[in-house]
């Protein structure tokens, strides 16, 4: 379930918060508004899709960035897809994901979103990766990011046969 990138202490988290039934951020076919607590970064993504609402619902974990103090934060200032298009966002330079927002669409049976990023003072990120499909289409996407990693962007795609979104990450490692 967590490969072999996963803390101890993210594997003790996500077992406890499934054991006292932590639930979605969102609801089929509504909003999804989502942020980590400041000065944290998202750690883990975790979805499920229903193929009676053609929707996908939302949970993330988020752990301390412990890379120095939180210099700035911001939301991206509109969606960054359109319905049933491809989506690749990067974070700004030196930022990095902690916050997903998005809208549904029951005419598209797609969802847009928007991204939360956050910099922190004295560091740089590179040496991004883009992961795989974490996901078969209709199928639970479940992604640990890897300890000294952080999520730098997401990228996915639309299929219209499936109604659902295959989702890649950018994984990137901070470094002073």
């Amino acid at each position: 379930m967590c490969a072999r990138y996963c803390s101890q202490a993210a594997l003790l988290a996500l077992l406890l918060g499934l054991a006292l039934g932590q639930s979605y951020e969102n609801d089929w076919d509504q909003p999804l508004d989502f942020s980590c607590p400041e000065g944290q970064l998202i750690s883990y993504v975790n979805s499920y899709h229903s193929n009676y609402y053609e929707d996908r619902r939302w949970r993330f974990y988020c752990r301390n960035a412990n890379y120095g103090a939180v210099t700035s934060c911001e939301w991206t200032s509109d969606y960054v897809n359109d319905w049933d298009g491809a989506l690749s966002y990067m974070c700004p330079e030196n930022m990095a994901l902690a916050g997903v927002a998005s809208v549904h669409s029951n005419y598209y049976e797609d969802r847009r979103l928007k991204f939360k990023c956050c910099g922190h003072a004295g560091y740089k990120m590179d040496s991004c990766i883009l992961t795989g499909e974490l996901h078969a289409p209709d199928k639970e996407l479940k992604y640990f990011v890897p300890d000294g990693s952080v999520l730098g962007g997401w990228v996915s795609e639309h299929f219209d046969v499936s109604e659902d979104r295959i989702h890649r990450m950018i994984v990137c490692k901070f470094n002073k």
